[in-house]
């Protein structure tokens, strides 16, 4: 355990980072605390908009620290996570992008005898002027908040899953501007005696505003921005024997409207629980 312990912490002093938010409907074990240290560098030469693509040589870099705290039983069922990410882009030099609350309820729970899992949750976020007027990073708003609902099943064979799937819908608004609507579907499978896993993903966003990007005003945000993206990806995960999971992602964005256009995303994230 200790020598686990070691490489743990040495992985994460070289990776530098805590995590993308956790939304799958199944919540972790009880009276345990999941550490994740993840460190995003997404690459694009072009921003969409309807009156002429801007020009812009990003290569950004984003390290997000985070920790959530399981209850999960017959009795209580909800998780909490807080997270924090620093960004290095074009508009931001190693600056704090946003701080992030997300709390969760798992409503019903097919491992035990419901059809399926559902577990909605709300996801409140507090970014900074200087991230908010930051093309790279995702913000409507200095204050934003997220309701989403996760529904998903898995197969299992003995105590371990093998493969499910699971679907996220979400609607969010920020302090101004308009709301954007969200989906996510993913597939997942358990493979070489549960030590390696692979997993499959679509992710699209969509903003509700009035609003064209446009290569002649500046960008204050994505607020009151008619965008639309889709981003398909796959992520490779390797599970050691003290339940450190350190995992590899890379998606492609295959449609963009007033946003960010042809990015690749290369994701690294190191997890880790300990209980209590």
């Amino acid at each position: 355990m200790q020598k686990c312990l070691g490489v743990w912490i040495a992985l994460l002093l070289a990776v530098l980072p805590l995590s993308a938010t956790e939304l799958a409907p199944w919540l972790g074990q009880d009276l345990m605390i999941e550490s994740r240290a993840t460190y995003l560098f997404q690459s694009y030469r072009k921003i969409q908009t309807p009156n002429g693509s801007i020009f812009r040589h990003a290569n950004d870099n984003f390290f997000t620290l985070g920790a959530s705290f399981v209850r999960s039983n017959y009795s209580s069922n909800y998780s909490a996570e807080i997270e924090g990410t620093i960004a290095d882009t074009h508009r931001q030099h190693f600056a704090c992008d946003n701080l992030r609350l997300t709390l969760r309820y798992r409503m019903l729970n097919d491992i035990v005898d419901d059809c399926f899992t559902l577990t909605p949750g709300i996801t409140i976020t507090k970014a900074f002027k200087h991230s908010v007027r930051d093309p790279s990073s995702f913000h409507h708003g200095e204050i934003e908040a997220e309701l989403h609902v996760a529904v998903g099943r898995e197969a299992s064979l003995g105590p371990y899953w093998r493969s499910r799937w699971w679907a996220v819908a979400g609607v969010g608004q920020g302090d101004h501007g308009e709301p954007w609507l969200r989906g996510d579907w993913n597939w997942e499978r358990n493979w070489w005696n549960e030590q390696q896993q692979l997993h499959l993903f679509l992710h699209t966003l969509c903003g509700l505003g009035n609003k064209n990007l446009s290569p002649h005003k500046h960008f204050k945000g994505y607020g009151s921005v008619r965008h639309r993206s889709i981003d398909i990806g796959a992520r490779y995960s390797y599970l050691f024997e003290c339940d450190a999971i350190l995992s590899l992602e890379y998606a492609r964005r295959v449609y963009a409207h007033n946003f960010p256009m042809q990015a690749n995303l290369v994701q690294l994230q190191l997890f880790f629980p300990f209980g209590l």
